[in-house]
């Protein structure tokens, strides 16, 4: 049933009230009856997890690829009145992709979960490479930056679903393509190369940039490829990251696995 997995960059946003125990030293799943599980007892798991209302502890703990999920449920959970919100960044490649383990369990909405990466038991401390306080990153100017993740730039002051937010920034890209086409790849690189510092130093900031850009959040103009206009983006995420100092030692793979 698992695939051979390989390295990516996966993000963990967690509060006081997350289930298991989570830190900087790392996480732990709700269930710590930790033992050798069978395909069964692993299905009837995870459609325990994926439920909302569930409160039976399990074994999994969930991460995304998407760093725009993962930011829009912390300022979610902040809307709740949740506290000690932070995002913790994972370098691993012993995760279980919630897509599959969908398909396997036979659930109606396998798409919801193509972005969900699950951790048995436990994600050591080891795999992760940084955790970035909510705090934090509104200091940062995270929400003038990335004004769509600001539930104030909505009407209903609250945030609207993933999708909405994904059209948003869709609409404004185009928008700014069509403004002015010749400079666009530039300038979406460095927006996205922005956003990215927000999570300090330490976090590798060129793939989350990277991610940003490349998890659906952007327009694309015609023969965007061919025309090389994804190279301009990319090396636009990686001059201005280089030269303010903001590189880490695993930025070099940390772009390839970006594109995934």
């Amino acid at each position: 049933m698992a695939p051979e997995s390989p390295f990516r960059i996966l993000f963990r946003t967690w509060s006081s009230s997350s289930a298991g125990t989570n830190s900087r030293q790392g996480c732990r799943s709700g269930d710590k009856n930790r033992r050798n599980i069978g395909d069964l007892e692993m299905a009837e798991h995870f459609e325990n997890h994926i439920n909302l209302d569930n409160r039976v502890p399990t074994c999994f703990i969930s991460t995304t690829d998407d760093p725009v999920r993962a930011l829009k449920y912390a300022i979610d959970l902040q809307g709740q009145g949740e506290n000690n919100i932070h995002i913790s960044i994972i370098r691993s490649s012993n995760y279980r992709c919630g897509e599959e383990l969908a398909f396997w369990c036979d659930h109606d909405k396998k798409p919801l979960f193509r972005t969900e990466f699950l951790f048995l038991w436990e994600i050591k401390a080891s795999e992760i490479l940084h955790v970035v306080s909510l705090e934090t990153l509104e200091r940062s100017n995270l929400l003038i930056k990335f004004g769509v993740l600001d539930p104030e730039y909505w009407e209903e002051g609250t945030l609207p679903s993933l999708q909405r937010i994904r059209e948003e920034i869709y609409d404004r890209n185009e928008k700014a393509w069509e403004r002015d086409s010749r400079t666009w790849p530039e300038r979406s690189g460095r927006y996205v190369a922005a956003i990215a510092k927000c999570f300090g130093n330490g976090a590798p900031q060129r793939a989350i940039a990277s991610l940003i850009w490349d998890r659906g959040t952007h327009f694309k103009p015609d023969d965007y490829e061919i025309r090389g206009l994804d190279l301009r983006v990319w090396d636009a995420i990686r001059r201005v990251l280089d030269q303010e100092g903001c590189s880490c030692w695993y930025d070099e793979w940390c772009g390839e696995l970006a594109s995934l």
